[in-house]
């Protein structure tokens, strides 16, 4: 089993300005939305694989 133990995440409050990287960085104000995204399937995959659930 492969696994992340981490993600990097480019985030700007308006990556249009931002001086690099402009088209991979996601807005700031939307940056809550993929962090709970995040950990809701963290969370899932830890609650299956603690109970031996195939995914």
């Amino acid at each position: 089993m492969a696994g992340v133990q981490g993600i990097f995440i480019e985030t700007h409050p308006n990556p249009v300005d931002a001086l690099s990287d402009q088209a991979t960085q996601i807005p700031l104000k939307n940056f809550h939305i993929l962090l709970e995204s995040c950990l809701d399937l963290w969370r899932y995959l830890n609650k299956n694989l603690e109970n031996n659930v195939d995914i």
